[in-house]
Order: structure tokens, then sequence, then C-alpha cells
């Protein structure tokens, strides 16, 4: 091979090599969707039932300051939304009005996606008993499994506290978390932080319980990604 023909191929590489840099580069960043699923505790629901800023709006915050392009669906989380309702919308492809998507689109699209519910239902009945916890038990796993059919990314569930019947509520989550390979995260030691609600024996949480419960669910989201 002669000089010319060497350094015509060594040009070449060195192009190639420059243009491949230019191109990465002016390639935009794919969008992540981010999928919040629960009831109004999902949503940063204050004492006076209205929206404020949630766990999620940080976790969005978060993955925002980080340079991901994040498309937040907030939306399927709703005040009173409980896993009879919710479980209601999924059958039905349910589709909110003030959103362009479905919520079995957003759930197929989601890379992420977080799930709060039972706190507010659980709120409407004196005594929690064996039964209820049970029938809780069965329409939460029949939600994570239609969820699984259309997802297999990462899928945080949380569990809930307040209840003197929260331990064994929450066994019965980390049952399903485990059958279905969600990333569970206990909220049993949040109730030793008083000043995380609003106001004392009550479950709602302030802006110090949402930053919090996004502490915890980054906590576990870093030892996922690092194992």
């Amino acid at each position: 091979m002669g000089e010319y023909m060497k350094k015509r191929i060594i040009l070449t590489i060195i192009i190639c090599y420059i243009l491949t840099i230019v191109i990465y580069h002016h390639i935009p960043p794919k969008t992540k969707y981010y999928l919040a699923l629960g009831d109004g505790l999902a949503r940063g629901m204050t004492l006076n039932k209205m929206e404020g800023f949630s766990y999620n709006d940080y976790i969005y915050e978060y993955f925002k300051s980080k340079g991901e392009k994040i498309e937040f669906i907030n939306e399927y989380a709703n005040l009173g939304e409980t896993t009879e309702s919710l479980l209601l919308k999924l059958n039905n492809n349910y589709q909110q009005e003030e959103t362009n998507i479905s919520l079995t689109q957003a759930i197929s699209k989601s890379s992420l996606i977080t799930i709060w519910i039972g706190m507010e239902e659980l709120s409407y009945y004196n005594d929690i008993d064996t039964n209820i916890i049970e029938e809780y038990a069965k329409r939460l796993n029949k939600i994570i499994k239609f969820i699984r059919n259309y997802n297999h990314q990462k899928i945080i569930i949380l569990g809930t506290y307040f209840y003197k019947e929260s331990p064994i509520v929450n066994e019965e989550i980390q049952k399903i978390a485990q059958n279905h390979s969600l990333l569970y995260v206990s909220l049993d030691e949040i109730t030793n932080y008083p000043s995380i609600f609003f106001k004392p024996n009550s479950y709602e949480l302030n802006y110090k319980g949402h930053e919090l419960i996004f502490n915890l669910i980054k906590e576990k989201l870093n030892t996922t990604c690092n194992t």
C-alpha cells in the first residue's frame, strides 16, 4: 500500500470519528416517561384536601436537575382514588380529560412508575378487619398484574403507616412487590417524625413528609442502580 493510500485511510478514519462525535452531541436526549399512580397523597394532598407539592414532584425535579428529559404524568393520581376505582379505570382504558394519553398508554411508555394507594382507602373504615385487608390486597395484586402486562421497567410501591393494622397491610404489599419484582419502600419509621405531619394523629403529610419520602425513594433507586 502506497504512502498516499495510507494517508487517505487515516484521514477517513479521523473524519468519521469527528462526524460520530458531532452527530452524537446533536441528537436530542430521548424523552423518558414517569408515571405517578395513587390517591391524594400521591398528589401532595394538604389538610384542606387541596393538591400540594408531593414526593412525586420532588422525584420529577430531581431527574430534571440531572439533565434528563422527562415527561411527568401525574394526572392518574387522584384525591379519593381507591384500589377499586383504579382497577375499574385500568379495565376500561380510562383517559383523563386534561391529558392526551390513556392510562394504559401511560403505563406502557413509562420507564418509572410509582404507586401509593391505600392510605385514604383505609381511612374510610372504623375497624380494618382481616376481610378488608384481604380484599384490598386482592385488588392491589390485580392492579400490579395489569401494569406488569404492559410494563417491565422499574415500579416503586410504597407501604402504609399510621394505622395499627399497617404491619399486616404492609406484609401483603411486600408479598405483591416480591411476586412482581417491584421496589418496595417501607414507611414504617416515618411516624417517628411528628414535624412531617400537618397535625397530630393525622396521616396527612406536609412538604417535609413528602421530601422525606422522596429521599427514601431516591435511596432505593440509587441502591438498585448500584447492584
